[in-house]
């Protein structure tokens, strides 16, 4: 069968640079391919991925989470199922790659890997680690499989068109298409700074109003609903766990006293969610290199739970499937040392041979947590893959009359609940000035 040379796309934003947009990197035809597939390949390759990028090539790839005990033998994990433990292909620039948009896609529906039964069992299980004392937080994940046909690329490009994640990626890397609609770093670098910025707590958005005399209700429900994740006590301390252990992870490759969180419990809202984040940052030490950083840091605290040995040790007895590149690393290093990399959330792997897709959702067990709230909220996060019809735009149509539009308060209020209901930017005051200057175009008109 015949496979197309690797494409890889990156619609990541830039953490380290503020108020950095989302922009698009793409690759495509590597000069050389960097693997590992097996736990004693995965250091030394990393460490050729980094002298590459020392030798003016980018690197572009994804590291599995099975790849964990190779970076710290005390970790767990399943025996890797499929794909390489470590991919990273080398090229010299990024190339254009237009969007694609009208090409054909179609999947089945969504069936669990895991019974409900299955799963209440290991929710009890989990809690019963947690009053032995075994753990404060496991992040508990089942698989979702379903048939596939189409064009990948395309499928991709219409789910990220409307997941405004801002660490969203595409690897087409043989038999096996990876798409990746993270909202979720893992952590940014430019070789003295570090900044991560895990997320946990996450909220179901209602359904938006079917009438507009209903829509002022629904966002002031939304807004409720939002303050209330905030505002949440167990979800901040789910989140509070995982930034303490991310505080310690950072402090393995930091400066003495540079481990900071400038934000706690900040608020990310996305289409059919609301979620919470909170940003860890460091100095990192001179000599620092990417091992380093993936020895301390991989997998991400905030998709294992704490502490981190015990509770890979936890995922693993009760999870009987590889995660893959679900819950790993997806990202890039350009030669001049910035490396930016994603969590693996909201992704699904397609595959040209089998035809079939595997998204994985999960969330963090503890013990306040029930069965039925954690499975309906996996189930939330899976909700994603209903959206996609591809990309689109606000449309407003307004009536000039007498150099004035008729009811603009009204229009700019129904535009800006959609812009708030989609996660669309939309900038209010400036549709007001620039529909005042056309309407002055048309001034003379009145005289």
């Amino acid at each position: 069968m015949h496979l197309s040379s690797p494409t890889l796309i990156f619609d990541f934003a830039d953490p380290l640079v503020a108020g950095s947009a989302v922009h698009r990197l793409s690759f495509t035809q590597p000069e050389r391919v960097i693997a590992a597939r097996t736990l004693a390949e995965v250091r030394p390759a990393l460490r050729e991925v980094q002298q590459a990028t020392h030798e003016g090539y980018f690197a572009a790839g994804m590291i599995c989470y099975e790849a964990a005990p190779a970076f710290d033998a005390a970790l767990s994990a399943q025996s890797p199922n499929g794909l390489p433990l470590l991919w990273f292909g080398l090229f010299r620039d990024p190339v254009t790659l237009p969007r694609i948009t009208r090409q054909h896609a179609a999947v089945s529906g969504w069936v669990a890997d895991t019974d409900r039964a299955t799963y209440d069992a290991n929710i009890v299980a989990i809690r019963e680690a947690i009053a032995r004392g075994d753990t404060y937080q496991v992040n508990y994940t089942m698989r979702l499989n379903a048939s596939f046909s189409g064009d990948p690329r395309a499928w991709y490009e219409a789910l990220a068109g409307q997941s405004h994640g801002r660490f969203n990626a595409y690897l087409d890397i043989g038999e096996k298409q990876i798409l990746s609609l993270s909202p979720e770093l893992f952590f940014a670098w430019d070789g003295t700074q570090i900044l991560a910025r895990p997320m946990k707590g996450t909220l179901s958005r209602s359904a938006p109003p079917t009438s507009e005399s209903a829509s002022l209700t629904w966002q002031a429900s939304d807004e409720a609903e939002a303050n209330a994740l905030v505002n949440s006590e167990k979800n901040r301390a789910e989140n509070l766990m995982i930034v303490d252990l991310l505080r310690n992870d950072l402090s393995r490759v930091a400066v003495t006293g540079s481990v900071a969180v400038p934000k706690l419990f900040s608020l990310e809202t996305y289409p059919t969610v609301h979620h919470m984040t909170s940003t860890v940052t460091a100095t990192t030490r001179v000599g620092t290199t990417l091992e380093d950083i993936f020895c301390a840091l991989f997998p991400c605290g905030s998709i294992t739970g704490a502490p981190k040995i015990k509770t890979t040790e936890i995922i693993k007895s009760l999870e009987s499937t590889p995660r893959g590149i679900y819950c790993g690393a997806i990202g890039y290093i350009t030669p001049d040392q910035r490396a930016v990399f994603n969590v693996p959330i909201r992704t699904v792997i397609t595959e040209r041979v089998s035809g079939m897709a595997q998204c994985a959702v999960g969330g963090g067990i503890t013990w306040d947590s029930t069965a039925g709230e954690e499975h309906a909220e996996a189930l939330t996060k899976a909700r994603f893959l209903g959206v996609g019809s591809g990309h689109f735009d606000l449309l407003e149509t307004l009536m000039l009359q007498d150099g004035h539009f008729a009811f603009l308060d009204r229009h700019l209020a129904r535009l800006q609940h959609a812009s708030k209901r989609f996660v669309y930017p939309a900038d209010i005051a400036a549709i007001r000035a620039a529909l005042a200057a056309h309407a002055a175009t048309y001034a003379h008109q009145l005289r």
